[in-house]
């Protein structure tokens, strides 16, 4: 820790002190989260730590350039809908070795189709519930007949069904 810092700088170090290298580094990579006070004392515990200004800067550049190529490939196969093929040619001509960018693309579609799977399950569960709950209400003759809620769950279920 150094001497001149004021008693806010040393409870900002006193906290950040102790916490583990790669939080300090996503700390840094995201540093417009944090005050200029917190980043250059998380900078100083990394210096303490043995890390020099160009190795903190060259992990923070290459994080930067990872998250712009995953945002990248995110964007492309998911919101441009375009093909595995096509976003692996897109990653390539930024820069990415093939078998590194076959290895992202494959990570965003598994990732993408295991939330798939959740919102389906989640779609007929609910759709099941309405369903069940309208065939209920219509048959408990409450003196009507429920056909929005037996309408609308076959449809959620249905579509649940789709996604999963």
């Amino acid at each position: 820790m150094k001497p001149n810092y004021s008693e806010k700088q040393e409870r900002i170090y006193k906290t950040y002190s102790v916490k583990p290298n790669q939080e300090l580094h996503l700390i840094l990579q995201n540093s417009n989260e944090y005050n200029n006070e917190v980043i250059d004392i998380v900078f100083d515990v990394l210096q303490e730590r043995g890390y020099s200004k160009e190795e903190i800067l060259g992990n923070i550049k290459r994080a930067k350039e990872e998250e712009y190529i995953y945002t990248l490939a995110y964007e492309s196969l998911l919101k441009k809908e375009m093909g595995k093929e096509e976003t692996i040619k897109l990653l390539e001509e930024n820069g990415v070795d093939r078998a590194r960018a076959e290895q992202i693309v494959n990570e965003i579609l598994l990732y993408s189709k295991k939330e798939n799977e959740k919102s389906g399950n989640r779609d007929m569960l609910y759709g099941a519930i309405w369903l069940i709950g309208g065939i209920i209400a219509t048959v408990a003759d409450f003196g009507f007949i429920f056909w929005g809620a037996i309408v609308f769950g076959g449809i959620q279920f249905f579509r649940g069904v789709m996604k999963s």
